[in-house]
């Protein structure tokens, strides 16, 4: 499932994570992107791709197909329960 929010609140509640849950979010994107950080500056989605992706988050989002978290504690949960 998707989680949306906004990039403000994404900072907030990542801030207040515990550091274990940091250190499993950190270790879980480090491991989707490859182990490397280089491709993310050499690989940039063509504007069809964006629209396309943007797209299918809003329909999934519409359909209720993602979690919310709208505090902390909730965010700290829906990872826990991960």
């Amino acid at each position: 499932m998707d989680v949306t929010l906004s990039m403000e609140n994404i900072c907030k509640l990542l801030s207040s994570l515990t550091d274990q849950n940091k250190k499993w979010l950190a270790d879980h994107l480090y491991e989707e992107i490859g182990g490397s950080t280089e491709h993310c500056h050499n690989e940039a989605l063509a504007d069809s791709d964006l629209i396309s992706a943007i797209e299918n988050a809003r329909r999934e989002y519409r359909e209720g197909k993602c979690v919310e978290c709208n505090t902390h504690e909730e965010l700290n949960a829906y990872l826990e329960s991960l």
